[in-house]
């Protein structure tokens, strides 16, 4: 999974409440983005430097030359992530995310250190229990849509968000990737439909993936800023981010998460 932080965050904050600074303070920045997951990549993050706003340049570029630790709590398992140029992310070599487990994150770089702690929801099965074809309308396509089914637990406040597949191409814009949570859904047996339409041959994937209130309140300020973003917007102010820094007068924003996932792939027939 792939996110349009860097893009978004040219200026951020440095806590987990918005928090206004100056434009001028927030170049240069540390941008972390990180995530532990319960399937493959398992753990990778991303360092990148902010860049004032407007900047003609938007390429944010990773930092090569930090070191990134990752500590599973329970187990003490603790994992130094290798950085890897072609895709200018630091990945894991031991860690694997698990349901309820905790995990911490260190980074050291240019001689400061910044911290951030996760943990990863129980996972919830879903699954594509066939496929119903619809004709085009005025605002879709004509094709087959999956009619996914999934078993809420019986325990409020569980968070998620959904991603689709069409084969290996993951649906994103800025609104195919829905949150929610379970306050009118808790306990129930889930039947909808996504509103995608597949061709007979096609491979659809749907992924449910389970994650913290803290988590789903970042995505929420992703989704706030994708949808009131314009040229004549400021710049963006109120992504959360919970990165650390032993140094309070050092700027530093993004997000360390984990992520329950679980899968159902099924081809049109």
């Amino acid at each position: 999974m792939r996110y349009t932080l860097f893009l978004l965050i040219l200026t951020l904050l440095s806590c987990t409440e918005p928090i206004d600074f100056p434009l001028d303070k927030s170049s240069n920045a540390l941008i972390v983005e990180g995530w532990v997951w319960t399937r493959p990549p398992y753990c990778q993050v991303k360092l990148s430097r902010s860049k004032a706003y407007l900047a003609e340049n938007n390429e944010f570029p990773g930092i090569p030359n930090a070191t990134v630790i990752v500590k599973e709590l329970e187990t003490g398992i603790t994992d130094t992530l290798l950085y890897r140029p072609d895709t200018q992310w630091y990945q894991a070599q031991k860690i694997q995310g698990k349901p309820r487990h905790h995990y911490r994150l260190d980074i050291y770089v240019d001689g400061k250190h910044f911290w951030a702690q996760t943990a990863i929801p129980d996972t919830v099965p879903i699954a594509i229990a066939t496929f119903v074809y619809h004709d085009a309308t005025l605002l879709t396509e004509a094709g087959y849509r999956p009619l996914c089914v999934a078993k809420e637990p019986d325990t409020f406040g569980n968070y998620y968000r959904l991603l689709i597949y069409k084969g290996d191409s993951l649906f994103d814009g800025p609104f195919d990737r829905p949150i929610f949570d379970d306050q009118f859904i808790n306990g129930r047996s889930l039947f909808f439909m996504l509103p995608y339409a597949f061709q007979k041959g096609d491979t659809a994937t749907v992924e449910l993936q389970t994650i913290t209130h803290a988590t789903y309140q970042f995505f929420e300020s992703i989704e706030f800023e994708q949808s009131s973003s314009s040229p004549y917007t400021p710049p963006p102010e109120n992504i959360l981010s919970n990165i650390q820094s032993d140094d309070p007068n050092t700027m530093v924003f993004g997000w360390f998460g984990g992520l329950g996932s679980t899968r159902s792939t099924k081809i049109v027939p």
